[in-house]
Formats: structure tokens, sequence, C-alpha cells
């Protein structure tokens, strides 16, 4: 959902980007994915092959992003987890999960470090508690959208930051080891007077809980102007 944010900065500094993902799978090297679908989406060969297709085609700029707490915590109602495990240790449960991500997390800053590529990971997105529809059906006063009830609604900086404090403890914690890793955090742009507001009376930010729409991508531009200054 932040594509079309980062090709507007991209074609404005006449730079192509190369973009590949899976649903549900982490952009973590070294680790695998615990899902039923594994002989078509293997998450653990795909990014792999982005690593070494990075490495041959002589990129010096990755960006990551990915709804992180889904690989260790879950959202605010609970535990809704894609629990990872390395080819070692194939246990499935949260615990294991958490260190399978730390572990991913490492290794993978540890190779693009060592194969001199700049890694630029965002954080993960304030999520909404409940659909941006329901937010603004809850927020109309006199058949209009009422802003305060809006900014009302919408999710507490300070429990986005609890949702998302061990998978972001994790991510900062292991990126400080390495010279060539830069962390976007999108609650800096995204959230003020301890909300972060899912819209405002014009525009949803969200299409759904947790993924931005183009509008709110928008706002994420000037932030990510700088991966692509030379």
């Amino acid at each position: 959902s932040l594509m079309p944010a980062l090709e507007r900065v991209a074609k404005n500094n006449n730079i192509e980007l190369t973009y590949t993902g899976y649903s549900g799978c982490a952009p973590l090297l070294g680790v695998y994915s615990y899902r039923e679908d594994q002989n078509e989406k293997n998450c653990y060969e795909l990014n792999s092959k982005i690593f070494n297709y990075v490495k041959k085609g002589n990129f010096n700029k990755v960006f990551l992003a990915a709804r992180w707490t889904y690989y260790n915590t879950g959202d605010y109602t609970g535990p809704k987890i894609q629990h990872l495990y390395t080819k070692q240790k194939k246990e499935i449960s949260k615990e294991n999960t958490i260190r399978t991500f730390r572990y991913g997390v490492r290794n993978t800053f540890k190779q693009y470090s060592d194969a001199n590529i700049d890694v630029y990971l965002m954080l993960q997105v304030p999520a909404q508690e409940s659909h941006p529809t329901k937010i603004y059906y809850k927020s109309f006063l006199k058949d209009k959208i009422c802003t305060s009830k809006l900014n009302y609604n919408s999710v507490d900086f300070n429990k986005s930051q609890r949702n998302q404090y061990l998978a972001n403890s994790i991510i900062l914690e292991e990126s400080s080891y390495f010279e060539n890793i830069t962390i976007i955090n999108p609650h800096e742009v995204m959230c003020k007077n301890n909300k972060c507001p899912v819209g405002d009376e014009y525009n949803s930010y969200y299409f759904d809980d947790d993924h931005l729409t183009i509008t709110g991508a928008e706002i994420l531009r000037p932030t990510f102007e700088s991966m692509f200054k030379y």
C-alpha cells in the first residue's frame, strides 16, 4: 500500500524501483513461515532469491516494510500470529516465533550489511482498532463527519506503541549494531496529540484496519524523500 508514494518519490528523483513480496511473508532472511500454501508461497526461498537478485543487480538500497506484529505478538484483540521457525528448530509456538523473529532481523541486517547494501526499514504503521468504515459511521454528527469524534474514535498513540513494543524493540536493538540500517517510524508523522487519526472529513487514510490508502501513504511521502538522496 506504500508503493504509490514510493513510486512518486522515485520518479521525481529519476530512480527505478523493483518490488516483490507475498502477503504474510516477513521480509527476513533465513526464516520459514508456517503456512499451508508453503509449496506455492515459500517465504524462505522468496527472501533468498531477493537477496541474491539485489547483490547481482548492483542495487545499493533496500526498503523493507511489513506488519511486524503479525510475526511475534499479534494485534489488539489477541495473538493472531504467523508463526516463524528456522531449519534447525521447527517448533510452532509463540516463544519460538519471537526468537526466530529476532534471529531473522539480525540475520537480514548482517547479510545486507556484509554486502554493503543500505537497508531502510519502516516500522509498522499505527493500526486502527476497527475497520475505517465503522469508525466513520461512529463519527457522524447531524449528517456530517465530526472531526473531533473521528479523532476520538481513532487509535490512541500509546496503545499503538504498546502493541508494537516488542517488535520495535527487537528491530531497534538489532539495527544499533550496523551502520547501514535506517529505521523509519511512521508514528512520528501519522500521530499527534496522543492520537493516530484514521483520516479526515474528506478521506480515510486506511482501507482496512492496518493498511494505508493512497491518501494515507502520501502523508509519508516526505519521509521517503531522504531514501533517494545520494
